[in-house]
């Protein structure tokens, strides 16, 4: 068994295994398909290309899909003359996505130029095919893509001159392909380059951003349980530790998928990841040994393109997300599996040698049934709740209350772990609490909204939200404290907090909080809730501009009680950015500076 075999079945078997015992179960389960998106790729690859001319069918198919993506994402940067974030919502993602198919491009066309010659590998649709692909990876200007096309392209051109030393002609040409056509959109282009972005990374503030936010992941590390927190729920973990110098991601993923799955997935995950990336060197390491002696110059010259692009691939998990992203996952795996296959010293493995056609039938539909049941279940509730079902039949069903009673307890029985069905019932528990005109109705209905927030408060501890409903719950019906658990505090300023401590970007639970704390007294705490706690909440980027408005709003007012008159007078000219109409938006007159 290969490193690739060995390394993508425990990886399999791990996530399978710890679905269930992380902090958000249904989170797990949901990333964990994406994650395991390599593992089948190789394991169809592996078992179905058993001839070149399915592999060649199969690639043709995924170069064409490729090929229509990337021209997408030239035609964006046309269109805008910036970074082309449409295609994937993140250039890092486009930019990987281009350096998988460059690599084996580049080998290709080092084999045509062996075989049919320099005029017509020329005008050959591998030569169009790597024009577009390089064209598309210098306008996403990712220096994490640049410098990862370089490193994969170090591993490629060291194993194409091993194996023909006229290879240097191709690598060399590539090469300055890429940097004219950085020279070319230069001009045209609304953004800083790489080449500048890599120059100021000292001053960079997205550079600086990655580092905290890398030393704040380790934080999480050192305070998450040793098996990890589960795939998925580094979102809600993060932002506990998230530093204040951090101020322009999201929070989203770590920029690191090593430290991510360490973070998540533990020690164990992160030696799997480690030992694929291990098999990838080994690849390269046998190649460059049979690279003199390699007869068939066809497949050898196909794997080390292969082998490139994983270079690629590793190399720049390291700076960005790149296992997280389903079309990436899955490329890996289809080049793992075929970087097998076209080995002769091992035999890969072949299911049908095992198990029968009937026998596969039945565990691809068992498989089916499953995933039905569960991601299928969960995707059809939330396309409906949301309304982005446009079907008649959603529509339809739209208004139902009762359908959607009946489909959240169906799905909050058998998936206790999807959230989503369980909120279903908190919303409607609160709206017939807070419309009820019988007072035993109100509180009956209060009390099984507490009930149900208390119960995912202690399945789910991780999750802020529910402290902050809670919280409002009880201000708003303080009977409803008497059906909370008794290990879950029914103090609104405490459970507020507690949802402050967990998501510090909550503006709501903020908001609340510090209305709480001035109503006590504690006015300068309110204050510096809202104003600064140790950064400038308004000013962060990652909060969308309804919360820095609400955050404004609510500490204006506090600045002025306060006496802290130039605080009032630029918070007052950051709201009118927000809301240019709101009264609050022009600056006091009537604010006394206290001495």
């Amino acid at each position: 068994m290969t490193f690739a075999a060995l390394a993508l079945t425990g990886t399999g078997i791990w996530i399978i295994v710890t679905s269930a015992t992380g902090d958000v179960p249904s989170l797990n389960l949901a990333v964990a398909w994406v994650v395991m998106a390599m593992p089948f790729a190789y394991l169809a690859t592996v078992t179905t290309s058993r001839d070149d001319s399915t592999w060649s069918a199969s690639l043709s198919l995924i170069n064409t899909i490729a090929l229509m993506v990337m021209f997408l994402g030239i035609v964006d940067f046309l269109l805008l003359r910036t970074r082309p974030f449409s295609v994937f919502q993140d250039v890092n993602v486009l930019a990987a996505f281009c350096n998988v198919f460059a690599l084996p491009a580049i080998a290709r066309l080092h084999e045509k130029f062996r075989s049919e010659g320099t005029a017509a590998a020329l005008k050959s649709g591998t030569a169009g095919f790597l024009l577009i692909t390089l064209t598309c990876l210098a306008a996403t200007a990712s220096r994490g893509g640049h410098l990862s096309f370089a490193f994969g392209m170090l591993a490629l051109g060291a194993l194409l001159i091993r194996h023909d030393r006229k290879a240097w002609k191709t690598v060399a040409a590539s090469l300055l392909l890429f940097v004219a056509l950085l020279a070319a959109i230069a001009p045209f282009q609304k953004h800083a380059g790489s080449l500048s972005r890599l120059a100021s990374m000292e001053s960079d503030q997205s550079t600086s951003d990655r580092m905290e936010m890398l030393k704040s992941t380790w934080r999480m590390v050192e305070d998450g349980p040793w098996h990890g927190s589960g795939l998925g729920t580094y979102k809600i973990r993060y932002l506990m530790y998230r530093s204040p110098d951090e101020r322009s991601t999201s929070g989203d993923l770590a920029h690191n998928d090593y430290l991510q799955m360490l973070a998540e997935g533990g020690p164990v995950l992160l030696g799997l990841i480690l030992l694929l990336a291990l098999g990838v060197g080994m690849s390269a390491l046998r190649l460059w040994r049979s690279a003199g002696s390699a007869a068939d110059s066809p497949r050898f010259i196909e794997s080390a393109g292969l082998v490139g692009a994983l270079f690629c691939l590793f190399g720049h998990a390291a700076l960005n997300f790149i296992f997280y992203v389903m079309p990436l996952a899955m490329i890996a795996g289809l080049y793992l599996g075929r970087v097998d296959s076209l080995r002769t010293d091992v035999r890969t493995v072949d299911l049908y040698r095992y198990l029968s056609r009937p026998m596969l039938l039945t565990l691809l539909g068992a498989l089916g049934l499953w995933l039905t049941a569960t991601l299928g279940l969960q995707s059809a509730y939330h396309a409906m709740t949301t309304g982005k079902c446009e079907l008649r039949l959603c529509t339809s069903l739209a208004g139902d209350e009762k359908f959607f009673g009946k489909f959240s307890a169906l799905l909050a029985a058998t998936q206790p772990s999807y959230l989503p069905a369980r909120e279903w019932f908190v919303n409607a528990y609160t709206a017939t609490a807070n419309s009820a005109t019988d007072d035993a109705k109100r509180i009956e209905s209060a009390r099984l909204a507490a009930k149900e927030l208390s119960d995912q408060i202690r399945e789910f501890p991780a999750l802020p939200y529910t402290y902050r409903d809670l919280a409002s719950l009880i201000v708003k019906h303080p009977e409803a404290a008497a059906a909370v658990a008794d290990t879950v505090p029914t103090d609104p300023t405490a459970l507020l907090s507690e949802s402050v401590r967990r998501n510090p970007l909550d503006t709501t639970a903020r908001t609340l909080l510090a209305q709480r704390l001035d109503a006590a007294g504690k006015t300068e705490a309110a204050f510096a809730l809202l104003f600064d706690d140790g950064m400038r909440w308004w000013k962060v980027a990652a909060l969308p501009d309804s919360g820095r408005a609400n955050l404004l709003k609510g500490a204006i007012p506090l600045a002025i009680k306060l006496g802290r008159c130039k605080d009032a007078q630029e918070m007052a000219e950051g709201l009118a950015v927000f809301l240019p109409k709101d009264p609050l938006a022009v600056p006091a007159t009537d604010c006394v500076t206290h001495s």
